[in-house]
């Protein structure tokens, strides 16, 4: 698969949703660049949300604007929609109307703390 991905002129895959334990959950990513397949992975929060893919590409793609590595930009990504979907569910929020992102936005500033 990592061939015939790649040979249409993409050059890095990810794929989320990816769990490899019991309780976790984040993203598979190959790097067609280095040839490197890396997992990452974080808390699975047990509800379901709109919106959490749209959340982590627009964390990715704001990550490796800023110079991280694929596998850098999907584990900020994965921990955001996390911290986004621990909050939500928290809050106890309509489901329907997805994950609360906007008051952790300031999350992602460099030099603040991780997610």
């Amino acid at each position: 698969m990592r061939v015939s991905v790649t040979q249409s002129g993409r050059r890095s895959v990810v794929l989320t949703g990816a769990s490899l334990a019991p309780g976790r959950t984040g993203a598979v990513c190959f790097d067609a660049r280095t040839g490197k397949t890396e997992a990452v992975q974080t808390a699975y929060v047990a509800h379901e949300f709109h919106g959490t893919g749209d959340v982590f590409s627009s964390v990715l793609t704001g990550a490796l604007v800023r110079g991280a590595s694929l596998a850098e930009a999907a584990g900020e990504a994965a921990g955001f929609v996390r911290a986004c979907a621990e909050r939500t569910a928290a809050e106890d929020l309509p489901m329907r109307e997805g994950v609360d992102f906007e008051p952790l936005l300031g999350l992602l500033i460099p030099g603040k703390e991780t997610v």
